[in-house]
């Protein structure tokens, strides 16, 4: 599988790594599994690491998931802190999930690394409620 999460309890949030090549399929089954872990542990602050993403999914099958996402459970104002891809064209992907996650009520932000995108997840302030 490739991808691992786990809740991290005294800071509050989802922490999830995706890594090689990851298809349209197990990149579902990730965030479906990430939202029911954060719903049942009454967060909605994410950290996903795709620093080591390889590929394996394209930008149709991220717009379907988007598309999905309230279906899912995410709850609006939900905040995820992604660490993009090393490589160019998956960390283009990245930047699009961040556009298409913001546009329906979603507060992501990507990161070149983890320690500057764990800071921003775990500032003070709440995230924004959607529209």
């Amino acid at each position: 599988m490739p991808w691992q999460l786990h809740y991290v309890a005294e800071q509050d949030f989802i922490d999830s790594e995706l890594f090689g090549q990851l298809t349209a399929a197990e990149l579902t089954e990730g965030v479906a599994t990430g939202l029911q872990e954060g719903n049942a542990r009454g967060t909605s602050r994410y950290l996903c690491d795709a620093s080591r993403l390889t590929g394996g999914h394209s930008i149709f099958d991220l717009y379907a998931l988007a598309e999905r996402l309230h279906d899912m459970g995410m709850p609006f104002g939900a905040r995820e802190a992604l660490v993009i891809p090393r490589q160019p064209i998956q960390a283009l992907d990245a930047s699009f999930w961040e556009t298409l996650c913001r546009n329906r009520g979603f507060e992501v932000r990507s990161f070149l690394d983890r320690e500057t995108a764990l800071a921003w997840l775990l500032r003070e302030e709440g995230a924004r409620t959607g529209t």
